[in-house]
């Protein structure tokens, strides 16, 4: 074993040429293994990426084969607000059942169903807003249920279009 110095140069450096050196014994990694783990870092990060990304597009949602979006444009409905303020009587008119209603009021939204289920071509049915109008604007939007195309679950889908109602 060497005698270690404490000499320094002019500089201040020590002149011990085994300061600083990793020790000879213990153990080391080799470079194969550590480019290894590095690759299968890179690829789990890459995965996550893919799966969170993936997260972001959404289904495609079928309503009698066709996409849904198409059969919102079926979509006819008059609404009517019943005498007490907080009943809307709504009367389908197109081709396509509704499921339920997104109904915006003085800034809330939620979703209401009528009670007995959809609203089938040329049916009515009636959704409670749970609370009097009091001649504030509501509008409401239908609600289509189809299915997904890769899941095959149901899965609701708000339409564009909205009646208003006063």
């Amino acid at each position: 074993m060497e005698k270690e110095s404490n000499e320094t140069n002019i500089f201040g450096m020590s002149m011990n040429p085994n300061e600083g050196k990793a020790p000879k014994k213990g153990l080391h990694i080799s470079p194969l293994m550590a480019t290894s783990v590095l690759v299968v870092i890179a690829l789990a990060a890459v995965i996550v990426a893919i799966v969170w990304i993936g997260g972001f597009s959404q289904e495609s949602i079928l309503k009698m084969n066709v996409s849904i979006k198409d059969r919102c444009s079926d979509t006819q409905f008059t609404a009517q607000l019943g005498d007490d303020g907080r009943t809307v009587t709504i009367l389908n008119q197109g081709s396509v059942p509704i499921y339920g209603f997104s109904v915006t009021m003085n800034g809330d939204k939620k979703f209401l169903r009528d009670p007995t289920g959809a609203i089938a071509s040329t049916q009515s049915g009636s959704i409670d807003l749970g609370q009097d109008t009091g001649g504030a604007k509501v509008n409401i939007v239908p609600v289509l249920l189809g299915i997904g195309a890769s899941s095959g679950s149901e899965k609701a889908y708000v339409c564009d279009k909205s009646v208003q109602v006063q």
